[in-house]
């Protein structure tokens, strides 16, 4: 059976991101009042919007303002990117190299939204390794719990 072609998860995998978005999750909380520890952060991974602010109220209790404290991620995590930039993983070119040069399709899955993977991959200079991009707003149910 012949490759079909390869779906690549962003964050984490291809880019150097899980650590920004748990320290700034955890800024973020700090600043609107809540001690979010290292552990809750890591439970964020790869939630999309709906399941992340489910967790984080049953955490915190219904005076969590899950959009509040979001907003004030992105514009932490934004400030910290503009000024240092942001990575691809070791290796990512060159593995995105190889499957072109035998006509293998690379996508990306992700559960961040689509401006910030665009922007993220163009900042990483990896933008052009992917011809597609799915992010958890372009479907019904985001990962992890697909029906």
């Amino acid at each position: 059976m012949k490759l079909q072609g390869v779906i690549f998860d962003l964050d984490g995998l291809i880019l150097d991101t899980e650590k920004l978005y748990q320290r700034f999750w955890r800024e973020a909380a700090g600043e609107c009042g809540f001690k979010m520890s290292r552990e809750t952060a890591l439970k964020l991974r790869s939630l999309d919007k709906t399941l992340a602010k489910q967790m984080l109220c049953e955490a915190f209790g219904e005076s969590f303002d899950y959009e509040r404290v979001k907003q004030t991620r992105i514009r932490l995590m934004s400030a910290y990117v503009d000024e240092h930039g942001i990575q691809p993983k070791p290796g990512v070119r060159t593995l995105c190299e190889y499957l072109k040069s035998r006509s293998i399709p690379t996508a990306i899955a992700t559960a961040t939204n689509y401006e910030r993977t665009n922007d993220y991959l163009m900042r990483a200079g990896v933008r052009d390794c992917f011809e597609t991009i799915v992010c958890a707003c372009d479907l019904p149910h985001g990962k992890p719990k697909m029906k």
